[in-house]
């Protein structure tokens, strides 16, 4: 089976020509948010597992949103942590997931991130839908300030994993560590943010 891969420019085009063809782009994040949490759920145990969505202020942030209403849906703890604030009143996607009671934080009410190095030292699972296919410069300010917080988190929980295994106590001194414990796997929607 092969694949086609999208350039920036060919994906702006398929997603302007669905819109004209009458398929809103509320369906295709709907078609997309849906496509991922599918995804997740034939790769990896969902029921109670901690799956932390970073969201983006876009589209891409917005499949997040459905990909995590479907997650929680088949059972799995799922969190939604916002770069920028996202309304009720004008996104659907965030009303039905403010509606099912899920956990929601945002970066700009996260005193000095505690919120999301917790949640990042608790997580099974990240789904990255900060940034889709449209970034066309580097990233700076907030969000790079953002990003290195997770990376950092991300980093945190595997030392906590590798600290918490059984076979730390079979390798009790410095100079035979247990062996590190596998990465917390992160899902990115469309590409890694940051990716062009």
């Amino acid at each position: 089976m092969s694949i086609k891969i999208f350039s920036v420019a060919e994906m702006i085009a398929a997603e302007k020509a669905a819109d004209a063809a009458g398929i809103s782009y509320d369906q295709m994040m709907e078609s997309a948010g849906k496509a991922v949490a599918d995804a997740i759920i034939a790769r990896y145990p969902i029921q109670n597992t901690r799956i932390l969505i970073l969201v983006g202020p876009g589209n891409n942030g917005g499949d997040g949103l459905v990909a995590g209403r479907y997650l929680a849906e088949a059972g799995a703890d799922v969190a939604f942590y916002l770069y920028k604030p996202r309304h009720p009143e004008t996104d659907p996607n965030f009303a039905r997931v403010q509606a099912m009671g899920l956990f929601i934080a945002e970066w700009g009410q996260d005193q000095r991130a505690r919120v999301l190095r917790t949640r990042l030292n608790i997580t099974d699972l990240v789904i990255d839908a900060l940034l889709g296919t449209g970034v066309s410069r580097p990233i700076g300010g907030e969000l790079a300030k953002l990003m290195q917080q997770v990376r950092n988190g991300l980093a945190a929980r595997r030392r906590t994993l590798t600290t918490a295994s059984p076979f730390a106590t079979l390798y009790p001194t410095e100079e035979t560590p247990p062996p590190a414990a596998p990465p917390v796997p992160v899902v990115a929607v469309d590409c890694p943010s940051g990716l062009n």
